[in-house]
């Protein structure tokens, strides 16, 4: 029950702060996270995990973006390890952009992971000088796509 218990407060807390941080006139853009590959541990504890986040701006001013925040989130068998990027990308009005990141998950189980990838993905833009976050919460249909 506690595990569940966090990934639910952190749906609150992030639906919450994403209304308030950005302008009003700035309607949300749209953020699609996907994972590029399969996860494959072999004899290991750790692997390289590929993930994408499309963004497009449905703003009409430029928006750049900051930062890119990955975790896991209620994973038993597996987890990312906290991954962040910094950027400095400006994303015109109407346009798309594909942002790749290379995360690491890690296990502490000789069994198979076949549990779905859960994570949160918190990214910081700024649009007309002003910073505002947005959380997506994410969850993958297995360890492959």
């Amino acid at each position: 029950m506690r595990r569940m218990l966090l990934p639910l407060l952190a749906l609150v807390t992030a639906c919450s702060s994403t209304a308030n941080d950005r302008p009003k006139d700035v309607p949300r853009p749209d953020i699609v996270v996907r994972q590029a590959g399969m996860i494959f541990f072999g004899s290991s504890s750790s692997a390289p995990v590929s993930i994408d986040v499309h963004i497009r701006n449905n703003a009409n001013v430029p928006l750049r973006l900051r930062e890119i925040e990955l975790r896991s989130m209620g994973m038993t068998q597996y987890e990312l390890l906290p991954h962040r990027k910094t950027f400095a990308e400006t994303i015109g009005p109407g346009q798309s952009r594909t942002f790749g990141l290379a995360a690491t998950a890690i296990t502490n189980t000789s069994r198979p992971q076949s549990e779905p990838l859960s994570m949160q993905v918190n990214l910081r833009f700024e649009v007309n000088g002003r910073g505002f976050r947005e959380v997506v919460l994410e969850r993958m249909a297995g360890m492959g796509m």
